[in-house]
């Protein structure tokens, strides 16, 4: 009797094991899940901007700075952008009266499996190390998704850079 006991207590704790990683299996599933709708959407919008004439290529407004360092405004400071927090902040690249320039956002995520919000920013990259290359573009998109299961960011951000033609004014 003491002996099935004590192989039930020992079976129990080994299911609650099993059922917990299972549990965990599956938040990490969702999140994955979630991440790749983000990272698709994200990439639609790069995709669309890379597209575009290269004069086209411009936001029509500055993002609103954020003090939240979990928003991705918060690497915006007046009329710069840090697209990463090792290096230098660039110039974002605004012109109002284009008005076939991009808006910064947020955008809404096309209709689909979760919601969110995505945010774009074009950036002038001064290339001093090589005087001889001429000045270009760098799109950053940021789609950041709510709801599903717990992550520890729910955002995703992919960088492009955009050359200008011979012909066309750098930034």
């Amino acid at each position: 009797m003491v002996e099935t006991v004590a192989a039930l207590f020992i079976i129990g704790i080994g299911l609650v094991a099993v059922i917990a990683l299972l549990l965990r299996a599956n938040t990490s599933v969702g999140v994955g899940k979630d991440r790749n709708v983000a990272l698709t959407v994200a990439d639609s919008y790069l995709e669309d901007i890379r597209a575009r004439p290269y004069d086209d290529i411009t936001l029509t407004s500055p993002p609103t700075p954020s003090t939240d360092q979990n928003h991705p405004n918060s690497s915006v400071t007046g009329t710069t952008y840090r697209y990463d927090p090792s290096k230098p902040p660039e110039p974002l690249v605004l012109n109002p009266a284009r008005t076939t320039g991009l808006s910064p956002g947020p955008l809404s995520f096309p209709p689909g499996p979760i919601k969110g919000e995505v945010y774009r920013y074009v950036t002038c990259v001064d290339d001093a190390a090589t005087p001889d290359v001429q000045d270009y573009k760098r799109v950053t998109v940021v789609a950041r998704w709510m709801g599903g299961p717990p992550a520890p960011s729910k955002q995703v951000k992919i960088t492009s850079v955009v050359v200008p033609a011979e012909a066309q004014t750098p930034c």
